[in-house]
């Protein structure tokens, strides 16, 4: 198969299109309307989200999104674009692939729809598709599979397909991922905790055997390790929360509030399960956990950027391409 003809697409989530109220609630139909999203029965969850989410939290949702919005736009959107032109330019430069590398969203613009339009005129024989999503959960991989067979599905002519089920156990990402946590503290100094934040999910997908809880472990056992630190140096929490039902724990913010009550004064929070910076890390950790730390007594918040498109990350993912070339 001649390499030329192979496409890569990497797929992130989605942001709206403007940090304003009908910009938000536009993307927020499209995304909590998805089935492996939200798991309620569905005329209880429509009647939710239509009667009391969208027309009570828009407002809210899209202050937090003007407080993180850039002159380039959404910085998920920005910083995902960022990363497939630098994953594409490491390709040809380091590898020697001449692959085109397109973006798109499961919720949002650019959509699948359009993401596959460009690949096909690029006239591709073979895609590679990525999640950006590092710890496979059926709420966001496995829903761009759905999204993405939904648009196959309209095609006469579809390329062959590899879908990369996820990368965050991968040694190429962890050590990318220890290496940067390294580096932040050898410019800021050593804190007294180090928390790690994944994306929570609702305790029920993992006694509906979602494995997203137990990569995300996983993944701090083997970081912890790569970091040499002590058991009592580091936590895990889950973020995010949403609903009724019960999530994921600990959460984030408890284990936040508990180290402050406990006189830590403190404390780094790093957020493996997200590729590059979004409301999640930039609003959610950065602004909001860290008043909470500090009102509950901590001292000292620092969050620890995403890889975003560095150098380390570029090498990291493009890494995951080996087996294909």
């Amino acid at each position: 198969m001649s390499i030329s003809k192979t496409g890569i697409l990497l797929v992130n989530l989605g942001t709206p299109d403007a940090p304003t109220p009908w910009g938000v609630i536009k993307f927020l139909r499209a995304f909590l309307s998805d089935k492996r999203v939200v798991e309620y029965p569905r005329w209880l969850w429509l009647f939710i989200l239509y009667g009391i989410v969208l027309p009570l939290r828009a407002i809210k949702i899209a202050k937090h999104y003007q407080k993180i919005w850039t002159n380039q736009g959404s910085p998920l959107r920005t910083l995902t674009t960022q990363l497939s032109k630098r994953l594409a330019l490491y390709l040809s430069q380091q590898k020697g692939y001449d692959v085109p590398v397109v973006c798109a969203m499961t919720y949002g613009t650019p959509s699948l729809k359009e993401g596959l339009s460009s690949i096909k005129a690029m006239n591709v024989s073979r895609l590679i598709v990525l999640p950006l999503f590092p710890y496979y959960s059926a709420t966001t991989t496995a829903a761009v599979m759905d999204a993405l067979a939904r648009q196959l599905a309209k095609e006469r002519s579809i390329p062959s397909l590899f879908f990369i089920h996820e990368y965050g156990l991968e040694e190429h990402y962890l050590a990318a991922l220890a290496k940067s946590i390294e580096c932040y503290w050898q410019a800021h100094g050593l804190p007294e905790r180090l928390l790690f934040s994944f994306h929570g999910l609702p305790e029920r997908s993992l006694s509906l055997g979602d494995p997203y809880a137990f990569r995300c472990v996983t993944a701090v056992e083997r970081l912890a390790k790569k970091l040499n630190i002590a058991e009592n140096f580091f936590s895990i929490g889950f973020q995010s929360r949403f609903g009724f039902r019960a999530w994921l724990a600990p959460s984030t913010n408890e284990q936040l509030v508990n180290w402050a009550q406990e006189g830590i004064q403190s404390v780094d929070i790093v957020s493996p399960s997200f590729a590059v910076e979004c409301l999640e890390t930039l609003e959610e950790l950065e602004a909001q956990s860290r008043s909470l730390f500090l009102k509950a007594g901590g001292k000292n918040f620092r969050y620890i950027p995403a890889m975003n498109d560095s150098e380390d990350h570029v090498r990291a993912i493009g890494r995951l391409f080996d087996n294909f070339f």
